[in-house]
C-alpha cells in the first residue's frame, strides 16, 4: 500500500470514529410542566449521554420571561462548579478518569415564570473526551406562562376543564404544587364547563 492510501484510510477512520463518538452523545432539557402561571415555579432536569466522557460544560439559554431561583447538582461527575447568570446557566463537570453517562440526570433547575407569553430554553453541551471536544445542542423546552392558574390544567386548549384535567389539578394540589384558590379556580371552571 502507498503512503498516500495509508494516510487516506487512517483519516477516514479518524473522521468515522468522531462522527461515531458525537452521535453517542446527548443533553435532553425535561421540564417538570408545559404550563405555568405567573409568579409560579417549575423545574428543569438536564440529562447527559456520554461514553468515554472526561468533562462536560452545560450551557442553558432562558428568556427574560422566566427568573432563575435555583439549581441542584446530582454528583454525576467527581468535580462540579456551577455559575447562574442574567439568561444563562453554566454548569461545568470534570472526571479525573473517564465515565460513561446513559441519561443521567446531572442537574436541576428552578425557574420562576414572570408574564404571560411562551418561554423558550435552549441548551447545548460540550462534551471532553479522550479523542477531542464535541458540542451538541438540547431540543429546546417550551413552557407556556397562562395568565389564569386553570389554564395550566386546560391540557386539550379548549378552554374547558375536564375531569381528568381536574384529577391533574386535585394530585397537584395534594403535592403542594398549587394552593388551595388556585385549585378552587379549576374547580370552578369544571363546574362551568
Amino acid at each position: 500500500m502507498s503512503v498516500k492510501l495509508k494516510i487516506g484510510i487512517l483519516a477516514l477512520l479518524v473522521i468515522l470514529a468522531t462522527t461515531a463518538t458525537a452521535a453517542a452523545q446527548s443533553i435532553t432539557l425535561k421540564p417538570s410542566t408545559t404550563t405555568v402561571s405567573p409568579g409560579n415555579t417549575f423545574t428543569l432536569d438536564v440529562y447527559l449521554t456520554a461514553n468515554n466522557v472526561q468533562g462536560a460544560k452545560v450551557c442553558i439559554n432562558y428568556p427574560s420571561t422566566l427568573t432563575y431561583v435555583s439549581y441542584k447538582a446530582y454528583n454525576a461527575f467527581p468535580i462540579e462548579f456551577s455559575t447562574p447568570g442574567n439568561g444563562t446557566f453554566i454548569y461545568t463537570g470534570i472526571s479525573p478518569t473517564t465515565l460513561n453517562l446513559s441519561n443521567t440526570k446531572v442537574l436541576t433547575l428552578t425557574f420562576k415564570a414572570n408574564k404571560v407569553g411562551t418561554a423558550v430554553i435552549t441548551g447545548n453541551v460540550t462534551f471532553k473526551t479522550a479523542t477531542g471536544s464535541f458540542t451538541i445542542p438540547a431540543k429546546p423546552a417550551t413552557i407556556t406562562v397562562v395568565k389564569e392558574p386553570w389554564q395550566m390544567y386546560d391540557v386539550n386548549r379548549d378552554g374547558k376543564i375536564e375531569m381528568k384535567e381536574l384529577m391533574m389539578a386535585i394530585n397537584d394540589w395534594f403535592d403542594n404544587k398549587i394552593t388551595t384558590k388556585e385549585l378552587m379556580e379549576v374547580i370552578n371552571v369544571w363546574f362551568e364547563s
